[in-house]
């Protein structure tokens, strides 16, 4: 009977330790599933908005910062002079469709003027090397509300490659209106 119990040991054991890797594996997406860790670290944003009614675009250092599973935090730096700066936070949140995926949302202040907007990102990305598309809407530093498509790159873009990227989203074949 002993013998029976060590050979039962060894058997568990050898399964236990060629599948360890697998468990492993499977215990890390579990825990990370519905989370929103792949954001977190540096990415650029490119965006247009509107001062004294003309168009000027925004290139910026965004670091996202990841609180837990669902919620975080961002800071966006410009990269050129002149344009401001912004803190804010980021969340999921599900559409009115409970089936549909979670959206991500970023909600940013200025921190020199009463500049707001925020972000909202149908499709978050799963890797480190793709784009993000959102549509922005905010009021801009001369107090109008406005709405524009703000495009995230893990990597840093030359101006022609981000604006050609985001006029390529910019407006669809439908009347009246601005979707991505």
């Amino acid at each position: 009977m002993e013998i029976l119990t060590q050979v039962f040991l060894v058997i568990i054991s050898a399964v236990l330790g060629h599948y360890l890797s697998d468990i492993l594996s499977l215990i890390r997406f579990l825990s990370k599933k519905g989370s929103f860790h792949h954001l977190h670290g540096e990415w650029f944003e490119y965006r247009f908005s509107s001062r004294k009614d003309e168009a000027t675009f925004h290139e910026s250092k965004a670091q996202f910062h990841t609180k837990g599973l669902r919620t975080g935090s961002i800071t966006i730096t410009p990269l050129s002079k002149g344009n401001p700066s912004y803190k804010g936070r980021l969340y999921f949140k599900r559409g009115h469709n409970s089936t549909k995926a979670k959206k991500l949302h970023i909600e940013c202040k200025c921190t020199s003027t009463q500049e707001t907007f925020t972000v909202i990102i149908d499709n978050v990305i799963q890797n480190q090397d793709g784009l993000m598309y959102g549509l922005e809407i905010g009021v801009d530093c001369d107090n109008r509300t406005h709405a524009s498509i703000c495009l995230y790159s893990k990597k840093k873009l030359k101006r022609d490659e981000a604006t050609k990227l985001i006029n390529f989203r910019m407006f669809t074949k439908v009347v009246a209106t601005l979707r991505i």
